[in-house]
């Protein structure tokens, strides 16, 4: 498994909890509000209406944010098999070309033996 493999879980979850808070804070600061509203002469009023907008608008942040990470979490799924743990080649080259087992060398297509050490392949 390599990292990216184990760091999605972690940024799906934090999305998911993030998208969570994020309802929660829109649907309990428009009940704030709303009852702010109904409320406005008094000091407990003025109160609610004070949350309920802090409430909604941290709410209307935090929604399009956790909404990005979790399509950025799913989306590095698209990336496995691709990025193999082991497979990024010594001192430069590209990640998905054959190397030798011994060595790292990059091999060329159709190479039976290693250019570097020798070593045969079949």
């Amino acid at each position: 498994m390599n990292s990216i493999e184990k760091q999605k879980g972690w940024l799906i979850g934090i999305s998911i909890a993030m998208i969570v808070l994020a309802v929660a804070g829109l649907v309990f600061g428009i009940i704030l509000l709303v009852a702010g509203i109904s409320t406005i002469s008094t000091t407990a009023g003025i109160i609610k209406l004070v949350f309920g907008i802090i409430l909604t608008l941290a709410g209307m942040v935090l929604l399009p944010l956790g909404i990005r990470w979790a399509w950025i979490g799913l989306a590095l799924s698209a990336t496995k098999g691709s990025i193999k743990q082991g497979n990024i080649a010594k001192e430069g080259g590209t990640v998905n070309m054959k190397k030798c087992d011994k060595c790292g060398t990059e091999l060329k297509d159709g190479e039976t033996v290693c250019s570097n050490c020798g070593k045969k392949f079949e």
